[in-house]
This record gives structure tokens, sequence and C-alpha cells, in this order.
């Protein structure tokens, strides 16, 4: 009889897409993905995310996946900008989309009240992409709601709440661009206390940590085992690089996590005094609630803006020949964000002669130049750059980079950094990844030569 695997369900909650995974606890090895193409956001419109959907996923996926394998442990994964009122077993208010356009009218009062970049090291951003700013603004516009919620939990430790009934606060959530955590102080900033929210806020626990068996009425309905461990989640990003702090070289490396957003850590050199708010520079919180000098921009979703979602593959003659034509983007097509946030964005002459492969090779230069660009604001010339994420299969991407840096490029071949950081979290045990090393090549001069003819004035210091 084949003995069925113990293993780890890793979710995967983003912004559009979601995935599930199982990985074998003793080997790392994925054992199945599930995945959700649409949570039903979109761009400036919706005002809420599609919770009740994705938890019904979410009981269809670990119901499957309870008959592949012995589920020992769930851990949430999310993005950083989203958060739930809840009180007793219920959300007390529908939980916030980030990019709904209904923020704004508050932008003013909340800029009175919210810490200064040097308190949270979290810049300002555009609609609610500063978790705090949507709590404000709940506050303010439904304030008989905000004051039933018995707990405030960021968007991880939500879906941990939800699969364990226990509510919990974690470091990478609380310290991801939300005005919420001041990551030098390693406590909350000072915008909790003037608003009166501390009460509000679960005890913080490790990343990971075990936070409690699985609700009896999930077990139930998915087939869990009655003592499936539900462990405290972790920020998307931050799970992507849990498998880097663990390298020998960690001091001299720069970890390129992509997706819908490229976020940029700089592991080696720690300090934040170099951080330009005014530039998407923010200071994530790592696991071990360490600040990590990071910068960012909407990689992934400003290459389908670019493309207009058409076929991504190219190869570097496809790219060789928009470099012949001059025929890169300029930034920036997610306005408010990235190293160039008020860049106009612009397709060059004769973009519609060019061929779709074309297209996604000019795209995939516009993401090298703009992760370029973060490299360097993060001091990381003569340092390793690893990528891992969405962006691991995209060639003219690795090589431009290379080139552009002048430093080895190291790909991931796996597309899921997310999910074994997680897994490696949940005590899970995984081989060291195997990487493609990219080093710059014979045309490092030319493609230097169109970034600088291309790059365009930062914004002012602020």
């Amino acid at each position: 009889m084949t003995k069925i695997p113990v293993a780890t369900a890793v979710i995967d909650i983003g912004k559009t897409n979601s995935r599930m995974a199982i990985l074998d606890r003793n080997s790392g090895e994925l054992l199945n993905l599930w995945k959700r193409e649409w949570n039903g956001s979109n761009e400036g419109t919706n005002q809420f995310l599609d919770v009740e959907g994705v938890e019904s996923w979410i009981l269809v996926c670990l119901k499957d996946a309870s008959k592949l394998a012995q589920i020992q442990s769930v851990i949430p994964v999310t993005h950083g900008a989203a958060a739930a009122l809840v009180t007793g077993d219920d959300l007390v208010f529908p939980v916030l989309d980030y990019e709904w356009d209904g923020y704004e009218d508050l932008d003013d009062q909340y800029s009175t009240v919210r810490p200064p970049f040097a308190e949270t090291y979290s810049p300002s951003l555009p609609a609610g992409l500063n978790l705090g700013k949507q709590l404000f603004w709940i506050q303010e516009t439904q304030p008989d709601e905000f004051r039933k919620a018995e707990a405030i939990l960021t968007y991880p430790q939500y879906w941990s709440w939800v699969l364990s009934g226990v509510p919990a606060g974690e470091v990478t959530s609380l310290g991801c661009h939300t005005d919420l955590w001041a990551p030098v102080e390693h406590s909350f900033s000072s915008l909790v206390d003037r608003m009166g929210w501390r009460s509000k806020f679960p005890e913080v626990r490790p990343t990971g940590h075990f936070l409690g068996d699985v609700r009896p009425e999930i077990g139930e309905a998915t087939g869990l085992p009655e003592d499936c461990q539900i462990l405290n989640g972790v920020h998307d990003s931050n799970a992507s690089l849990v498998p880097y702090l663990q390298r020998p070289d960690v001091e001299r490396a720069i970890v390129l996590s992509t997706g819908t957003w490229v976020v940029g850590f700089n592991l080696g050199d720690r300090r934040l005094d170099a951080l330009d708010e005014a530039r998407d520079c923010l200071a994530n919180v790592d696991v071990n609630g360490q600040p990590v000098p990071s910068c960012r921009f909407m990689g992934g979703r400003e290459f389908a803006v670019i493309t207009e979602g058409g076929d991504p593959r190219c190869d570097w003659e496809d790219a060789e020949q928009v470099l012949k034509m001059q025929s890169i983007p300029y930034p920036t097509f997610a306005p408010g964000s990235g190293p160039f946030p008020t860049a106009k964005p612009n397709l060059p002459d004769g973009w519609e002669h060019l061929s779709e492969r074309q297209r996604s090779a000019a795209a995939s230069l516009y993401l090298a130049f703009v992760g370029y660009e973060m490299v360097t604001i993060l001091g990381g010339s003569q340092q390793r750059i690893y990528v891992e994420g969405a962006l691991t299969q995209n060639e003219v991407y690795a090589i431009a980079l290379a080139n552009l840096s002048g430093c080895p490029v190291e790909i991931t071949e796996d597309q899921t950094g997310t999910l074994f950081g997680a897994h490696i979290l949940a005590g899970g045990a995984v081989e060291s990844q195997k990487g493609v090393a990219v080093v710059p090549g014979s045309g490092a001069e030319g493609i230097r030569l169109a970034f600088n003819k291309w790059k365009p004035e930062p914004p002012p210091i602020v």
C-alpha cells in the first residue's frame, strides 16, 4: 500500500490571483498546486476584496489536498495592504481593496496624523497602499462598525484566524508600508496610539508560530485531521526572502522578489538612512523582526499594461532588435509607485509596428531598467543579485539586469519562492534551491548606453 505523505499546505492569496500548494514535510517536494486566477479585484473600481469567494476556494482546495496527503500544518501568505475587522466569529466590515479610488477624500486629514518617514520608513503611497489610511478611513466614515471591532487582523493573520479562531499580530505584515510599525523600535508606531487602536491589535506572535488546531467545523468540511496545526501567516515578499536569509553569502545579497510587485531587498547593508521616500523606498521587516532596506515597483502589472496581456515569450535576439530601434517604453505605467513615480508613461514611436515578441522583449527590458535603478538606489553594486518568482523564466530580463549591473544574477529554477519560504517557516525541510547564474556579457556597454538615454529624472529628494 502506498504511504500517504505528510505535508504542509501553503495558501498564497495574491491581489488578483491565488494559489495553494502542498509540500512534503521531509523533502520540500511540491506535491500539488491549485490556482485561482481571479479574486474579483479591478483597479480603482472595487471597494472590497472577494474574501467569501477566496474562502470557498480554500475549503475546496483543502478538501482535495486531504485526499492526497496528511496535512500536518497550514500557513497563509498574502499581500500586505489589507486588514480585517472582526468580532466573535464575524467580519465587522468587508475587507477593503487597496486599489479602490475612494480614499482620496480623506488624504489631507490622514496626512495630519500619519507618522514621519523617519519613524516608520513607510512612504506615503497612493490609494490605500498604506494600511493605516484604510483603518483611518473606516474609523472616520464607519465609526459604529469600527467601534464594534474586537480585533484588527492584518491579512495573513485574518486567514490564520478563519482556520483556527485564534487572533494574532505578526511583524512582516505590520512592517510593510503600513504606517503602523516603527521597525527600529520594534514596536507599534505613534499612529496606533494617536488613533487609539492599540487595544484592537492582538498580541504579536512569531511568524510561523503555532496558533491553534484547525477549527472543528473547518476540519469537518475539508477532511483535515483535528490536530492539524494552523500557523501564524506571513507577508508574501518576506516569505520569498526566507530561503536567502539562510545563505552563507547573505551579507552580499540583493534579492528581487518578482510578481505583481517587484520588491528589492538589500540583505547585506541594513542601514536605513539612505532610503528615499519619494522613490518608493521603504523598510520591510523580515521574519526575524529586523528591518530590511527595500525598493519596489508594480512590475507585473506594468508588464501586462505595456504588452496588453499578449504572449510574454521572447528571447535576447528580440531584445537586441528592440535596442537597435530604441523602442523601450518610458515609465511609469503604475502612477505613483516605483523609483520614477511622477514620470509620465509613454510608448516609443513605432510601437504599433513591433511584433508581439518584440513588445514583450521591450517590456522585459523596461522591467530590467527599473530593476537596475532599484538595485542602484539600494546600493547593490558589486553584490550578487538573486531573482525569484514570476520573472525567473524571462531570459531577456536576466541578461539585461546582469549587463546593466555588472553583477552575476542568479535565477532560481522554480517560481515558488513564496511557497518554499512559507514551508521553511512551517518547519518543513527544503533542499538547497538550485539556480542558474547569468553573468555580464559582451553587450554590457551597449545596454548601459541605452539605459542612460532612457533614464528619467528622479523626483526631488524628500
